[in-house]
């Protein structure tokens, strides 16, 4: 993780904002892999802060909830201790396959003071309507993947009985 200058001023000035891009990535062949992201949430924040931006990316590459994931973790505690900015990641589903998690995070960032950002699913807590999209999107997430386990599991049972 590095501190990137986005614009011409020096951090912690009056008009600079500090940017957090978390990327993951579960699958390399996927099509959007950890560069991607990074490159895209990079380029969000120069398209749409008119102002001095020092950018910081993070990532975790890896499936799966048994997987750590350091990228996130460090980005979250930087919210804690960083003056607020914006969060920004592809999409939800890159924060949590848990809509119980995406909500508790996003919800913390804003009692922070952060903006959070998820650039595919078009939310942003910036509008007065971003609580509602999101809840949407983060369920019906959590039921794809919950549908997704029940179709591995019989395919499983499947291959034991033939």
């Amino acid at each position: 993780m590095a501190d990137e200058k986005i614009g011409n001023g020096s951090f912690g000035g009056p008009s600079e904002a500090l940017v957090i891009g978390y990327a993951r990535c579960a699958v390399a062949a996927d099509g959007n892999g950890l560069d991607e992201q990074n490159a895209a949430n990079r380029a969000w924040a120069e398209e749409n802060l008119g102002q001095d931006v020092t950018f910081m990316g993070f990532s975790d590459d890896g499936a799966g909830g048994a997987v750590r994931r350091n990228g996130l973790e460090a980005a979250l505690d930087l919210t804690s201790t960083r003056s607020p900015g914006v969060l920004v990641v592809e999409r939800l589903t890159r924060l949590s396959r848990s809509s119980f998690d995406v909500l508790g995070i996003v919800h913390d960032l804003i009692d922070r003071g952060w903006r959070f950002v998820s650039r595919a699913d078009g939310i942003d807590t910036s509008s007065a309507e971003w609580e509602l999209p999101m809840q949407v999107f983060a369920m019906a997430h959590e039921h794809e993947v919950d549908r997704q386990r029940l179709r591995a599991r019989a395919v499983g049972r499947k291959k034991k009985g033939a």
